[in-house]
């Protein structure tokens, strides 16, 4: 029976030092202080879809949270034409965004989808990154700057290298 008491002892000492250890991880791997919060796991990306006819955008709007704190936030798109069809070299382009809380003006690295990569800012352009049909200069589809302001990006088709609507699902890790 004491060999019992001591085991039972033993293991509930284990379980409250690791769980002190534990609990000391957490609140020193979490950074603290005024306007410092934890992420919410539940609600870090959102998923958007649209159809877009030649010659047509959609606009969108960054996270109010990176709009406000100027935190920056990826930006994945892909585009179909959905015509059996795969546009060579992929039919993805993405973009790390942030919008300047004080100056209100974006800026981003963009990656086209035969992987160039360029970054700049709304004070230099609007132009974000491409979809080109085949190979650049033909551009079948943008991701842009819409109004830097509102902190909103575009997605546009252009009619003279697509007669399909484009499907495009654009994911927003933030």
């Amino acid at each position: 029976m004491r060999k019992i008491i001591v085991v039972v002892a033993v293991a509930l000492l284990t379980l409250l030092l690791f769980g002190t250890l534990i609990a000391g991880i957490r609140v020193q791997g979490v950074p603290s202080g005024p306007g410092i919060k934890p992420a919410d796991s539940t609600s870090h990306y959102q998923q958007l879809s649209f159809v877009i006819k030649p010659g047509g955008s959609e606009s969108f709007a960054l996270p109010p949270e990176a709009v406000r704190t100027g935190c920056a936030v990826r930006i994945d798109v892909s585009f179909s034409l959905h015509n059996a069809g795969t546009l060579k070299p992929s039919e993805i382009m993405c973009a790390v965004v942030n919008r300047d809380p004080l100056s209100h003006q974006i800026t981003w690295i963009g990656t086209n989808n035969d992987g160039t990569s360029k970054g700049s800012s709304s004070m230099d352009g609007r132009a974000i990154a491409h979809i080109y049909g085949g190979a650049s200069p033909t551009v079948n589809a943008s991701l842009e700057v819409g109004d830097a302001a509102a902190g909103t990006l575009m997605l546009t088709q252009n009619a003279s290298t697509t007669a399909r609507p484009g499907y495009y699902c654009v994911t927003i890790w933030h």
